[in-house]
């Protein structure tokens, strides 16, 4: 049930006052989520489109990362160095289909949700992988931060099959 109300300014009521404002909202939305998709699905993409496996490119990150004293932030350096760093090629494909996978949520839009959580919880690995010793780069929270409207309710959406053929009037 939505309360209608007397704006001040004109004799409108309430319920019409907030559909711009909401529109605008809901562009935006849609154009942040557009473009994060685009960025995932090139970069999981970029994984498999190198001269060299992925796993001897991630070697060859964390060596360069070394090199500039970009170490993993306590904790994660014990799983870092225990887990990732014995399997290079078995993470850098769990990181290349991870971001396809986002990225695919993310352009489609059905699930947008577990695209925006994917998004933050790549971006919060990179961080705390390769952060300086002390603090994660702050490049990939401001990118989580960026992804955390992603989460909401609001059914911004261009292209959703699933939804029409669904049925369903209002999709989250």
């Amino acid at each position: 049930m939505t309360e209608e109300y007397e704006d001040h300014s004109g004799g409108a009521t309430g319920k019409d006052s907030w559909t711009w404002p909401l529109r605008i909202l809901t562009a935006v939305l849609l154009i942040e989520r557009m473009l994060f998709g685009v960025m995932f699905m090139m970069t999981g993409v970029s994984w498999w489109r190198r001269s060299t496996p992925p796993g001897d490119y991630l070697l060859e990150s964390i060596a360069l990362g070394l090199e500039k004293n970009l170490l993993p932030v306590p904790p994660y350096d014990l799983f870092f160095n225990a887990v990732v760093v014995p399997h290079p090629a078995l993470f850098a494909s769990m990181a290349g289909v991870g971001e396809v996978l986002t990225g695919l949520a993310l352009l489609l839009g059905f699930p947008k949700r577990v695209g925006a959580i994917g998004g933050i919880f790549l971006m919060a690995n990179y961080g705390l992988a390769f952060g300086n010793g002390l603090l994660p780069p702050t490049g990939n929270f401001i990118t989580m931060l960026l992804l955390l409207p992603l989460l909401s309710k609001l059914p911004y959406r261009v292209f959703t099959p699933v939804h029409k053929l669904s049925g369903r009037v209002n999709p989250v």
